[in-house]
């Protein structure tokens, strides 16, 4: 399955959108020049037999290797299949397991790819409930990103839903008013349906699509030819 929510373009858009330069002037006055190095200033006790030495500056904070989201001026925008964060049946050494839950190594997996990242905003396929996508919220909150606005939809599928997480604040949302066609006089469905967001980044309004196309495959039905 393929899974398209956007392109890495549209990141680029935000971020140059964002991307504000400061110029900073120093007014210049009158005041006493410090005294070049060996020289005393004019009231510096001719009897003093040490010299002041400035303190060495305190050593910078080790990086971490993670930029701070609050301090950014972009957007960082990251599209994943979370594969199957949902109850459903599993394959193990060859046998079925039914009505399961994703894994718990494969869900730190997920999360440590996604913090690892810092994202402002997060768009998700493959989510089962409203209430997984609240698990993967809290678990990104946990390691250290903080999204707290959300949003969950999805198609006529019953089982997979679309996701999205911001940190900043969702000003509207949307579904499309048609999801169904007809393909040789057969009446089909958008299993996945169509994520519609708008987010407000410090008063400028962004909007993110999304959809889950699934795979290239030949189908007789679909195959004009």
């Amino acid at each position: 399955m393929i899974s398209r929510f956007l392109n890495d373009t549209f990141m680029g858009t935000v971020s140059r959108s964002l991307l504000a330069v400061f110029l900073f002037g120093t007014v210049a006055c009158d005041r006493t020049s410090t005294p070049e190095w060996g020289e005393r200033s004019p009231d510096q006790s001719p009897s003093a037999s040490t010299a002041a030495v400035a303190p060495d500056p305190p050593p910078a904070p080790a990086s971490t290797g993670k930029s701070n989201p609050a301090r950014r001026q972009d957007v960082r925008f990251i599209a994943y299949n979370v594969k199957n964060w949902l109850v459903t049946n599993r394959y193990e050494n060859g046998r079925t397991l039914e009505s399961k839950p994703k894994p718990a190594e494969e869900k730190a997996a997920v999360i440590s790819i996604l913090a690892r990242h810092t994202p402002d905003v997060v768009g998700l396929c493959e989510i089962g409930t409203a209430a997984d996508l609240a698990e993967i919220q809290q678990q990104l909150k946990e390691a250290g990103i903080d999204l707290p606005h959300s949003h969950f939809t999805g198609g006529a599928d019953p089982v997979r839903h679309l996701g999205f997480l911001s940190r900043f604040p969702i000003s509207a949302t949307g579904r499309p008013e048609k999801t169904e066609y007809h393909l040789q006089n057969k009446l089909y469905f958008w299993n996945r349906g169509v994520l519609d967001v708008t987010v407000d980044v410090h008063g400028r309004h962004f909007r993110f699509l999304g959809c889950h196309l699934k795979s290239k495959r030949e189908v007789e039905e679909g195959d004009d030819n």
